[in-house]
């Protein structure tokens, strides 16, 4: 049986990242990230610098929308929000 994990943090993004860097820079601790989305070896577009706009709405993205923004007279604002994983 595997050893238990001293952390475990739940999403990859940047906080996510910078966290677990930090507590495991302590050696005695095991530290797990969980990230939902899948792979993104596959995808081109994640690759190169110039397919960033090809990545939005689409798989590899949350999909996420604000609720009428006042200084945008009511419109929502997507925020892009990835879901991949580097590994």
């Amino acid at each position: 049986m595997a050893e238990p994990y001293d952390y475990i943090i739940c999403g990859g993004g940047l906080a996510g990242c910078v966290l677990a860097e930090r507590l495991s820079q302590d050696e005695s601790k095991r530290v797990l990230v969980l990230e939902a989305g899948g792979s993104d070896y596959k995808s081109l577009f994640i690759r190169i610098p110039a397919g960033v706009l090809r990545l939005f709405r689409s798989k590899y993205d949350w999909q996420h929308e604000t609720g009428g923004e006042k200084g945008c007279n009511g419109r929502n604002v997507f925020l892009q929000r990835g879901k991949v994983s580097t590994v």
